[in-house]
């Protein structure tokens, strides 16, 4: 990965999920990196589109973090992070997150054969 795209990265997480200072995210990023537990689109001018991070604890991905382009989403592009990470992480069965949005701070644990069927992300 070249500094370029790393830096495209950094900004697109501080755009959308701006909760952290640039020098964190960026080692978070470098550290996801090295294990394989982050993935990342681009449009065809090479702005950065969507973002995905999680933790692999056995069976279940737990996702971090998870943020699409406004202009982008319910395009299935988070379904899309979730085959590409499948072929990576053949032994995970569920998925697990917390929606943040409208006050919804629940654990979610769903299959991932639901998933890949319902259009859920």
């Amino acid at each position: 990965m070249t500094e370029l795209e790393l830096n495209k990265i950094v900004e697109f997480y501080q755009k959308y999920l701006g909760t952290l200072e640039k020098d964190v995210v960026r080692f978070y990023i470098e550290e996801h990196l090295k294990y394989g537990t982050i993935d990342y689109a681009i449009d065809d001018k090479g702005d950065v589109i969507g973002l995905c991070r999680w933790n692999i604890n056995g069976t279940t991905a737990k996702i971090i973090d998870l943020a699409i382009a406004p202009e982008w989403r319910k395009k299935g592009l988070g379904k899309h992070f979730l085959v590409r990470a499948l072929k990576i992480w053949k032994n995970v069965t569920h998925l697990e997150f917390k929606r943040g949005l409208r006050q919804d701070d629940r654990k979610r644990l769903i299959p991932v054969e639901a998933i890949l069927k319902r259009n859920i992300f």
